[in-house]
């Protein structure tokens, strides 16, 4: 698996936890057209939104960079208020991601929450999220060493 699937799975995961047993939660179907909200009072959808780079670290080592990750969580849910409203599930989806370390990452940072839309009585919300990551270059990934080998006497040196 890619970091990217480690980090959307655990997401899932995390949000199984936090969100009630009836609500449906997945990572984003691979054909969006097959999947039919109105069979869920509330839905919970995570997706790779893309990532942002910051500059090489430094000279010496340019293939080293920051990866800042951005993750989506889609919420459909039927109602605002109330236990199984979208306002106590957005705060659930916060609760469960904010600052929590997904596949070896330094911890996750919430960039926003916004209405999407509302659609049949269907509230859409995305709620984005940021999962600061170091991004290194396969050909500059050293292995690890014990140190120098150093020899003494009887060791054949």
């Amino acid at each position: 698996m890619s970091i990217i699937a480690d980090i959307e799975q655990q997401m899932v995961d995390a949000l199984k936890d936090a969100l009630p047993s009836a609500a449906y939660i997945a990572a984003f179907p691979d054909d969006a057209g097959d999947f039919d909200l109105a069979r869920y009072e509330l839905a919970a959808l995570v997706h790779y939104a893309g990532s942002r780079f910051d500059a090489p670290r430094s000279l010496s080592e340019p293939g080293r960079q920051d990866r800042d990750l951005r993750f989506a969580v889609l919420l459909y849910v039927r109602g605002l208020r109330g236990p199984a409203g979208s306002y106590a599930a957005l705060e659930s989806i916060r609760q469960a991601l904010q600052n929590r370390r997904f596949a070896g990452s330094l911890p996750a940072r919430m960039v926003a929450d916004r209405l999407a839309g509302e659609e049949a009585g269907i509230w859409q919300w995305e709620v984005e999220v940021s999962v600061p990551a170091p991004a290194v270059a396969a050909h500059q990934i050293r292995p690890r060493t014990g140190g120098p080998l150093t020899f003494t006497q009887g060791d054949g040196a």
